[in-house]
This record gives C-alpha cells, structure tokens and sequence, in this order.
C-alpha cells in the first residue's frame, strides 16, 4: 500500500509540475549531442542515462556518467546557454534529497 500511495504521490507531482511549468521545454534549446559533448568534457566517461528536464529551476539536460574513477556523476547542463549548472558524485543519500527538493 505504502509503494501504491508512492507512485500516486510521484504522479501528482509530475503532472502538477507539467502544469505549471509547462509539459514542454523551450524552443531555443542546444541539442541533447551538444550537451552530451559538454557533459564528457566535464566527466569523461560513458554515459548511463540522459533527460531533458526542469530542474533547479530551469530545462537542463541530466546526465548520468560512469567515470572513470568507476563513480556515478550527474552532470546538469543547461538547455539555454549550454554551461554547466551542476555536477556531482551521485549516492543514495543525494538521490534521496534530490527527490525530496523536487516534490517541493
């Protein structure tokens, strides 16, 4: 029951957040290869998982990069200007927060 009331509790979020941010991103956006070019600069590295998404207030694409220090990286870029917003070492407790910021 607790996992049932979970995801409910994730869908509401998404589809509150599409509604008031917008179910699209902006059109003048670099592309999902342009980013990744600047992500592998970042965090050389392959690549586990890419989205476009709003986060930390803004479209930025997400990267997940196996790097080569055998770590998880999540690289945010920004869909706009193309910079680096963040980057980071992921672990669970960082998930967990991650989470946690978006659902507010």
């Amino acid at each position: 029951m607790k996992k049932l009331s979970k995801i409910l509790l994730n869908a509401a979020f998404l589809f509150v957040s599409a509604t008031v941010f917008g179910a699209s991103p902006p059109k003048n956006i670099i592309s999902m290869d342009h980013a990744k070019e600047i992500a592998t600069k970042t965090v050389p590295g392959a690549i586990k998982s890419s989205e476009l998404e709003f986060e930390k207030k803004q479209w930025v694409y997400s990267f997940d990069i196996l790097g080569t220090d055998k770590k998880i990286h999540e690289v945010l870029v920004s869909a706009k200007s193309g910079k680096v917003v963040s980057q980071a070492i992921e672990s669970a407790a960082r998930e967990a927060a991650e989470e946690k910021q978006d659902r507010k």
